[in-house]
């Protein structure tokens, strides 16, 4: 996953959280929580990353990882990229577990 700020991130507007060495354990099992998917209430020794525009922040897919809620009045916007083998399968939102190509679960980034 590269996880690329399009505006400054920071701890105040809901920058990224990593559980670092957990992606050592595989596919957590996942449970549908009222904002996604979660694999952990309280990581221990959760490590914010606070980045600026023009940096990325690069980890495993395997890693626990989410943002912090954005208590500011500005917007954080960022762009997401996730890399994966042809083949792979992923947890879906609604507990399905489906290809990773799915074309459901692409996003349009532009528009002819």
């Amino acid at each position: 996953t590269c996880w690329v700020p399009l505006s400054d991130a920071t701890l105040d507007n809901g920058c990224p959280w990593v559980a670092p060495g957990l992606h050592h354990m595989g596919t957590l099992h996942h449970d549908i929580a009222p904002l996604g998917l979660e694999c952990f209430k309280d990581p221990e020794n959760p490590v914010a990353v606070p980045a600026k525009v023009g940096d990325v922040v690069v980890f495993s897919s395997l890693t626990p990882h989410r943002t912090g809620p954005n208590t500011t009045d500005e917007t954080r916007k960022s762009y997401i990229l996730q890399y994966a083998p042809d083949g792979a399968m992923i947890h879906a939102h609604d507990g399905n577990i489906v290809p990773a190509n799915d074309p459901e679960r692409q996003f349009r980034v532009a528009s002819a």
